[in-house]
């Protein structure tokens, strides 16, 4: 087994490297108390740890025993000043196998710690051909984009989705939606490669260099004639382990190119709002006039506490909610209460995924402030987004009524 102490750089960062290393020693008793007195649990080094076990015999088996592992870290370390939070992925490897080379099978076990990575953290995933592939695949996406980045952003543009008004059909803002092109002329899918950048610690370059290349473009549409609302920009969680750093680098960033604050709203997951080492960044976004949207609202565990602590502007219902509506009963009864629910904190709504007319009346009538979806705009490139914004007066969405006419909201 190849175990990894998830986010373990926050307990070095925020507590010291003294307490670190007093941690991974408690981490490594709680894994020998999971295990049998002929089992071998080591440090590889820095937050990894190797186990071995013996006779394991069946699969079952050894996923019962990562399972106690994991369990065995739901009790936070008893560290100073504060208790530390810790979590394990594990990769799991089951012998004999084609390969008996040490250097193999723990690489094979690796990627499958890097798998369970990927699937959320603090699980297990056992080593199989099909893992080997995409870890294959995404070390490729890793290398490819490692060099776009290094390239200036070779192959990297922004697409931009329309947000309108649900009651007037106003252009209120747009969303900021990185793309890539590899060399080989392959369009990558965001949900490619943007977990393989979170996973690598890239997303930190390429979340830079994705607001650098919004600012660049308010300029372009600036000088045709187009001057946007709002700008909404994703966050990672992985970006948040900055800090206010990462505050006063954005801030930075948006003055140098000569834009304000307050054309930028970023977006954040639920997890953001969880994460108690997380509420000083997000008053550093509200002290510095930015506002925060929490995307695919409703897929987490927020608590509506922590919507007003943080002073969020707005939530935006995920699509998995709005794909089946109106005619799914029990979505359309979360929804309403979303909207309902911020309508009482003072908070504005969005709706993503809005692909129907129907959909599109349903969220209207429901009050839901604003809609964004293919049926109102699909991302599009700077230059199409011009030809979009300055065709609003004269354009109706196909089949909509007259009272679908679109307009651009003044800043």
């Amino acid at each position: 087994m190849f175990i990894d102490v998830d986010d373990f750089k926050k307990v070095n960062d925020s507590l010291g490297h003294a307490v670190g290393d007093k941690a991974l020693r408690l981490i490594g008793q709680r894994l020998s108390g999971v295990l049998r007195s002929g089992d071998v649990v080591s440090r590889l080094g820095g937050d990894e740890f190797g186990v071995i076990l013996y006779g394991i015999g069946d699969p079952d088996n050894a996923a019962r025993v990562a399972r106690l592992m994991i369990e065995a870290m739901t009790v936070p370390l008893p560290t100073e000043p504060t208790p530390s939070h810790i979590g394990l992925s594990i990769g799991v490897l089951l012998l004999p196998c084609d390969d008996c080379d040490p250097t193999v099978l723990l690489q094979r076990a690796d990627m499958a710690m890097y798998v369970a990575k990927t699937h959320g953290k603090n699980c297990f995933r056992f080593y199989s051909e099909a893992i080997d592939a995409r870890v294959r695949s995404d070390l490729a996406l890793e290398a490819g984009l490692r060099q776009a980045l290094q390239a200036g952003g070779r192959g990297l543009w922004v697409a931009y989705q329309p947000q309108l008004c649900a009651q007037t059909r106003q252009l209120v803002g747009v969303e900021a939606l990185v793309r890539w092109q590899r060399e080989d002329g392959r369009q990558m899918s965001p949900a490619e490669f943007v977990p393989v950048a979170e996973q690598t610690g890239l997303i930190d370059e390429l979340g830079d260099w994705v607001l650098k290349q919004v600012c660049r473009d308010l300029a372009t549409l600036r000088a045709s004639g187009v001057e946007l609302p709002k700008v909404s920009v994703n966050v990672s969680p992985h970006q948040l382990l900055h800090g206010s750093v990462l505050v006063e680098r954005f801030c930075e960033t948006i003055s140098r190119f000569g834009e304000t604050v307050t054309r930028f709203e970023f977006e954040l997951t639920e997890s953001a709002l969880m994460d108690e080492d997380g509420s000083a960044v997000l008053d550093a976004f509200h002290a510095a006039g930015f506002s925060l949207s929490i995307d695919d609202f409703g897929t987490g565990y927020s608590s509506f506490g922590y919507l007003k602590r943080f002073r969020v502007s707005e939530l935006k219902i995920d699509q998995s909610f709005v794909r089946d509506l109106p005619g799914d009963c029990e979505n359309a009864a979360i929804v309403m209460a979303v909207i309902q629910m911020a309508r009482a904190l003072s908070l504005k709504v969005v709706a993503d995924g809005v692909e129907t007319q129907a959909q599109a009346e349903f969220l209207t009538t429901c009050g839901c402030d604003i809609l964004q979806g293919y049926l109102l705009g699909r991302p599009k490139p700077p230059t199409e987004l011009v030809a979009y914004v300055k065709d609003i007066p004269q354009r109706r969405i196909k089949s909509a009524s007259p009272s679908l006419t679109l307009t651009v909201a003044p800043l």
